[in-house]
C-alpha cells in the first residue's frame, strides 16, 4: 500500500529502488473510493507494522483522526482535531500543524 504522505527520519531505510522499512508517520486523505480502505485496512497495517502516528484526514468534513502507536503497539482511541485547532505532532516533538492552513479554510 503506498499512503498519501509518510515521513521517515532513518535514511538508511531510502534506497534508490525502493523504502526498506516503515515510515513514522503517515498521513491519508480520505476521498468516498478510498475512505473505508483508509480507516480500516490501512489502519490495521499500519499497526501491525509499527507506523508511530497515523493521521486520517477528511477534507470535507475539515477534520483529522490521530492514532498513536502505544507501549503496547496498538493503536489507542483516535484523537479527532476540526479545523479550528492545532495538530502537535507526537512523532516529531516541537512540529505544530494548524489546521485552518491545511484546509485552506479563512475566517
Amino acid at each position: 500500500m503506498q499512503p498519501d504522505i509518510f515521513v521517515i527520519c532513518d535514511r538508511t531505510k531510502i534506497t534508490e529502488k525502493n523504502i526498506q522499512g516503515v515510515p513514522d508517520l503517515v498521513f491519508e486523505v480520505l476521498s468516498p473510493v478510498t475512505a473505508l480502505k483508509d480507516e480500516r485496512e490501512k489502519k490495521l497495517l499500519y499497526e501491525r507494522y509499527g507506523v508511530r502516528e497515523y493521521i486520517i484526514v477528511d477534507p470535507i468534513g475539515l477534520y483529522l483522526e490521530r492514532y498513536v502507536l502505544g507501549y503496547d503497539l496498538i493503536y489507542g482511541l483516535p484523537e479527532i482535531l476540526g479545523y479550528e485547532e492545532r495538530l502537535f505532532l507526537k512523532a516529531f516533538e516541537g512540529i505544530e500543524i494548524t489546521l485552518t492552513d491545511l484546509f485552506e479554510v479563512g475566517f
